[in-house]
């Protein structure tokens, strides 16, 4: 269950052995999508991008290589961790990068008011199905926040939808909502409800 969630600045950091010059760098590993995050540094720099399972195992490969030609794209709390010199910080494209990070819990917790809930669901292949439901979500007074779509697994061109809103909790008016979109839809599991994320990035949700 989803109990909470904080929104974490992205400061991509460029790092290698100890020892080892931003000149010694030739190949840099980490995951495709810290690559993507820093494509003007690599190539202002004239630097191999290549793929790695995430950022922190690229890190922790660099330091067990130990050739100093490879440099990894991670966090500075993987250098401190794997013993990894920083060569350049925050090296993004972009300052204005986030990045939204869930707390999950085996219990699930009751928020009776103002908060935010996370719903999976299916709709039937029918004209109109996504629309209505979006619709009733509007008339019950929710403010969509994130509408996602990824593909179910064996079955080709049939999608899940993964929907944030914000409003009242109360768990009256919210299974009403869940009811509605099973009854358009058939599957509709409610992943958690929490209290938003603060600007300032900090965790909101109950203690224990």
């Amino acid at each position: 269950h989803i109990v909470g969630e904080t929104v974490l600045p992205v400061g991509q950091c460029l790092m290698a052995l100890p020892g080892s010059a931003l000149s010694d760098i030739r190949r840099v590993y980490s995951h495709p999508q810290g690559l993507r995050q820093c494509r003007a540094f690599l190539a202002a720099h004239g630097l191999e991008s290549v793929p790695y399972s995430d950022t922190a195992a690229a890190a922790e490969m660099v330091a067990e290589v130990g050739d100093k030609s490879l440099g990894a794209i991670a966090s500075r709390r993987a250098a401190q961790h794997y013993g990894l010199s920083l060569l350049a910080e925050d090296i993004n494209d972009r300052k204005d990068n986030f990045t939204r990070f869930v707390v999950v819990s085996l219990t699930p917790i009751a928020v009776e008011g103002p908060g935010k809930a996370s719903v999976a669901f299916t709709v039937r292949h029918e004209s109109g199905s996504l629309h209505a439901v979006l619709t009733h979500l509007a008339t019950s007074q929710y403010n969509m926040t994130k509408l996602e779509s990824r593909n179910i697994p064996g079955n080709p061109w049939v999608y899940r939808f993964y929907l944030d809103f914000e409003g009242d909790m109360h768990t009256e008016k919210l299974q009403a909502l869940l009811s509605y979109i099973r009854l358009l839809a058939g599957e509709a599991t409610l992943l958690g409800v929490y209290l938003p994320a603060r600007p300032d990035g900090e965790i909101m949700g109950h203690e224990g």
